[in-house]
């Protein structure tokens, strides 16, 4: 059995209208808005501080380890040699291995510093094995 008479009644009404309208303006873009804005200054502020600290930090480290070594004074080597990464010990510390000459004739045995340990960033010394 078919559905004639419903089919012939919705033939019979009439087009629809009105049901179309052009899209909304979408407004500015989501991070130009104010609301946005007060979360991402104060984020963008916070990175940057932390960024200049750090790299304030790497820096000061950088300058802290040159002119460390003074004659007369101990040193320990935290790296393996050929590699220098010495720091200014006690000479009563355990970890004082070696202590630093003037540098004007090093013994046989001991390792030459790299300048930059020097007092004024150009003079080496040499670092004697402690017994």
């Amino acid at each position: 059995e078919m559905n004639l008479e419903p089919r012939a009644r919705l033939r019979q009404l009439p087009a629809p209208y009105g049901g179309w309208r052009p899209p909304l303006d979408p407004g500015r873009p989501l991070l130009l808005r104010w609301p946005a804005l007060l979360v991402l200054i104060p984020l963008a502020l916070a990175l940057a501080a932390v960024t200049v600290v750090l790299a304030l930090g790497l820096f000061a480290s950088g300058v802290q380890e040159a002119g460390t070594l003074s004659p007369g004074g101990c040193a320990a080597n935290r790296a393996d040699w050929p590699e220098q990464d010495l720091e200014a010990v006690d000479c009563t510390d355990p970890d004082a291995e070696y202590t630093v000459d003037d540098g004007e004739q090093c013994a046989p045995g001991a390792y030459v510093t790299y300048p930059r340990y020097g007092a004024d960033g150009a003079t080496s010394y040499c670092l004697v094995p402690r017994k």
